[in-house]
Formats: structure tokens, C-alpha cells, sequence
């Protein structure tokens, strides 16, 4: 145990050593670029939350084996490309993000044994007071903003618990966005060129879009639909409508596009990681479903589509 802790510490250190330097001065950025959680880590910290930390590099390769790495202020994550596992250790403690759910061990082994459960989640700390709600249209009211070029958007309460943000962008080169929730950013779009596509948004608390984009962009929030069904279908980014879960059986999964492909599951009994693949996917799976209601959360470049069997 003593052993793989010290495995873990000298690996972060020698990213830092090594590691070429964006324009922030992070470890593997690109320039202006800063650390993120992404794709299958970003699913994997809202699994296990505080335990994971923040990332202090941006996720990079492996050239050894093709797994790629990213250093936090608690530990390691890696993504296991042998098993399509997204990971995370502290040195001793473990989690993992498997095709059947969260999974939890101990000791030196850095891949799930097959009896590995999840851990008792611990219980949530007491909210702080609401921050005042800042001006704006009445709660419930879609919410519109339009803008061009790099821009700070002032603090907006959000329309509903869980909204959905719809981005559009008529630029050539890189178009992210940020969202700052009390302090704390999400990344929510990283693309180049022209964009349209969704993303969910939770909570009660103000939050401000953090915009880089070199043409005109609009955001629309608006709260999420209630009307949804299991099967969802559509072309590129989209976020489902509220659904009612059906029980858990083999579902069919299909992409033709040539980048990630990223399929979430989030249920009022928690969320999954469904798919997530780069490229071109026909494909089945049995999916598992919790206590509702649930909607889908897809991330791709292409047509797609999920149904039951």
C-alpha cells in the first residue's frame, strides 16, 4: 500500500516536471487553455464528488498504452482505454466508473475486481443560505442572451431546478463556454466553428457564462421539458425531456459521427455513464435504470439514436 502511494505521488510529480506548459501555467494546456474535468472524468466526479478533488493539469496521453492521465489536488485520475474505465485513486481508495455503475475498493489494485460495490455516500452537508436572486425576468421565463466575441454575461437565475441551455454560434474558430455556479466553473461547450447544440443546468444559485467566441452567439435557457419518452433520437448535442424510467432491459445505441460520443443517464436516483466512444457506433446494451423521473444527456458529432429493444 505504502508502495502504490508513493507510486501516485511520484507520477504527480514528475507530470508537473515534465509536462509542457499552457499560456495559465498549467501542466498540458493548451495555450490559454486551464484544467477541467471532461467527458468521463467530468461523469465520474459528479459521482463521487469531493473526494476527487480539482484538476491541477489538463488530461493528457499515456504514450505507453494509450490510457490518459490528469493530476488533482487529491490524487490521480486515469482513463483505462483496455476496459473504457474512467478512475480515480487517492493512493489506496479507488472508484471507478463502469459499465454497470459507480464501483469502490481498496488497496494496490488499480483495476475494479468484479465484487467491488460503491461505498455509502455520505450525507450532504447543510446548504448555505440561497444568494439573492438578481433583476431579471420572472423564474419560470426562458431566458434569452445574445452577444459577439469574448463576454462576461451578467448572473441569471435559472429558469427551473433543471434547465436546458440551448448555444448557437455563427463564428470560424473556437467557441467555449464556462458556467460559474458560486465561484465553482463547469465547462459546458468546447468546440470550433459554427455550433448549435444543448447542455443541462442545475440549481438555484446565479450563474454567469464565461463566453469565447470570435462571431455572434445566443444562449436560450428555458426549463426542462416534462413530455419526454425513453426513446430519444437527434443530431449532435441534445439534452431529453423528463421521462418516465422504464424497467432496465438491452437498449439500442447507434452514432455516425466521427468524434466522442457521449451518452449520460441522469435519474432523480442518480446518473450513469451509458456510452462513450469516439467514432462510429452501432451497438447494444443493457441499460439500468433508477428511481425517476430521468432524462438523456447526449454529446456527439453525428446522427444518433437510443431505443429499447
Amino acid at each position: 500500500m505504502r508502495a502504490f502511494l508513493l507510486l501516485v505521488s511520484a507520477l504527480t510529480l514528475l507530470q508537473a516536471a515534465v509536462a509542457p506548459v499552457g499560456a495559465q501555467g498549467a501542466p498540458f494546456c493548451p495555450p490559454g487553455g486551464a484544467p477541467s474535468f471532461q467527458f468521463g472524468f467530468a461523469a465520474l466526479k459528479a459521482q463521487i464528488g469531493d473526494a476527487m478533488g480539482e484538476p491541477t493539469e489538463c488530461e493528457h496521453a499515456n504514450p505507453e498504452n494509450g490510457d490518459t492521465l490528469q493530476a488533482t489536488t487529491t490524487g490521480l485520475s486515469f482513463y483505462r482505454k483496455s476496459t473504457n474505465t474512467p478512475t480515480f485513486t487517492d493512493g489506496f481508495r479507488h472508484w471507478g466508473l463502469t459499465s454497470t455503475g459507480l464501483v469502490f475498493w481498496t488497496g494496490e489494485s488499480i483495476d475494479p475486481p468484479g465484487t467491488a460495490t460503491a461505498p455509502p455516500r455520505p450525507a450532504p452537508a447543510a446548504a448555505p443560505p440561497a444568494p439573492a436572486a438578481p433583476s431579471g425576468p420572472p423564474r419560470g421565463a426562458p431566458i434569452t442572451l445574445t452577444g459577439r466575441g469574448q463576454t462576461a454575461t451578467e448572473a441569471v437565475t435559472l429558469p427551473a431546478p433543471v434547465s436546458v441551455a440551448t448555444f448557437t454560434h455563427d463564428g470560424s474558430r473556437n467557441f467555449i463556454v464556462t458556467a460559474y455556479t458560486t465561484g465553482r466553473p463547469s465547462l459546458l461547450v468546447n468546440e470550433i466553428g459554427r455550433y448549435r447544440g444543448q447542455r443541462p443546468l442545475s440549481g438555484n444559485a446565479p450563474v454567469t457564462l464565461d463566453i469565447d467566441a470570435d462571431g455572434p452567439w445566443t444562449v436560450r435557457i428555458e426549463p426542462i421539458g416534462t413530455d419526454g419518452t425513453p426513446a430519444f433520437n437527434g443530431t449532435g448535442d441534445a439534452v431529453s425531456a423528463l421521462f418516465t424510467p422504464p424497467t432496465t432491459g438491452p437498449w439500442e445505441i447507434a452514432h455516425s459521427g466521427t468524434s466522442n460520443f457521449i451518452v449520460s443517464l441522469h435519474c432523480a436516483g442518480g446518473s450513469r455513464l451509458v456510452q462513450n466512444e469516439i467514432g462510429r457506433v452501432q451497438a447494444s446494451a443493457v441499460v439500468q435504470f433508477t428511481r425517476g423521473p430521468c432524462f438523456w444527456e447526449v454529446e456527439a458529432d453525428g446522427a444518433w439514436s437510443l431505443k429499447p429493444r
